[in-house]
């Protein structure tokens, strides 16, 4: 694949920014919600305040894959959609744990609002980087890592 089909892809992904409802980082090529949508320490319970925004997030990024299936310049590409849970750094002893519940609950919360993900093209992940990782708040920020962030990752299919 060409450069231009890359950059190409990438294009494609960055329109989630415009469904208003993800940030992209550049930095880390990567989005955030830019509703933030916390935990309580030790917790894994998305609170029902979120659930309009992730059903509205959910929504936005299966037309997104939709749209890629749709066009004849992407055939052969498949994306890999991560949904990465965080924790922070508050010495609970199963921060790595609870960051995997974390990410497990939304795939959860989309699947029960009947959110899913053509698996022809996309492959999920439910991922928890724990305290880990890069882009992380810090200091006085700290509990705002006790979050979620999405990935989407084109890959060539053979």
């Amino acid at each position: 694949y060409s450069y231009q089909r890359l950059q190409d892809l990438d294009n494609a992904i960055r329109e989630l920014g415009d469904a208003k409802l993800f940030e992209y980082q550049p930095q880390y090529k990567r989005y955030v919600f830019k509703q933030d949508v916390q935990f309580n320490r030790g917790d894994a319970t998305i609170a029902p305040s979120n659930d309009n925004f992730l059903v509205r997030a959910g929504i936005a990024i299966t037309r997104l894959v939709e749209r890629l299936k749709a066009d004849p310049s992407k055939r052969g590409i498949k994306y890999l959609i991560i949904i990465e849970g965080m924790a922070s750094r508050d010495n609970y002893p199963d921060n790595f744990e609870l960051s995997y519940k974390r990410a497990k609950a939304l795939y959860s919360f989309w699947k029960q609002e009947n959110i899913v993900f053509d698996p022809e093209v996309c492959e999920i992940i439910i991922a928890g980087s724990g305290t880990e990782g890069v882009g992380r708040h810090t200091g006085h920020e700290e509990s705002k890592n006790q979050r979620f962030l999405i990935q989407i990752i084109p890959k060539v299919a053979y």
